[in-house]
């Protein structure tokens, strides 16, 4: 992965972060039977960075319902990018919650396992390459409620493996839980969006 691409995402995430603590702020999504294959909303907006306009292309929150995690945890995912950059695109997936206790541990691994291939991300000072990909976990306890946020940026190689996985089972801390065929699909289309974007 080319190092422009991942530190332009980087000084991104005060963009990621606010709109991770305004999904945080939802109420928790009303759980129900999915009955279309295209149950997920992708959105497009630009932002500017710098002076420069960047197009940000973002699933809308999705939930994950498993009753061994307690309540329903968030799930989102975006890229962005440049059109004056031949930097190739790598993409967040992120995960949140908000409940009456905080979930997600503040200094942790997470691990993809998709279709057996084991994927650890760090949560670590970034390397100089950041071919590992990079966890960033955010916390705001308070009485009887706690937001959470936890983004993890990765190369589009291995954004793309996860995406095309038929199973992908998740874990970080004491939570596990396993990505269905919605929350795959959603990975797709922005894999697909990704692909069209860079000849």
């Amino acid at each position: 992965m080319q190092n422009g691409a991942l530190l332009f995402l980087i000084g991104l995430i005060g963009v990621v972060s606010l709109a991770c603590n305004s999904l945080a702020q939802k109420p928790e999504p009303a759980v129900s039977p999915l009955s279309s294959q295209e149950a997920f909303k992708i959105i497009s907006k630009n932002e500017s960075k710098d002076g420069e306009v960047v197009t940000i292309i973002s699933l809308e929150r999705m939930a994950i319902v498993d009753p061994d995690v307690g309540g329903p945890i968030g799930f989102s995912s975006m890229f962005a990018y440049d059109e004056k950059s031949r930097a190739e695109p790598a993409a967040y997936i992120s995960f949140y919650s908000s409940g009456s206790k905080c979930r997600f541990p503040s200094n942790s691994e997470l691990i993809f396992v998709a279709d057996g291939r084991v994927i650890h991300i760090a949560n670590e000072p970034a390397t100089a390459n950041l071919m590992a990909g990079k966890l960033i976990s955010l916390s705001e306890p308070g009485v009887g409620k706690c937001k959470e946020s936890l983004d993890i940026l990765l190369a589009k190689s291995v954004y793309f493996s996860i995406a095309n996985a038929e199973i992908v089972d998740v874990q970080f801390g004491e939570l596990k839980f396993r990505l269905n065929e919605n929350h795959l699909n959603a990975l797709r289309e922005l894999t697909r969006r990704m692909t069209a974007l860079k000849p």
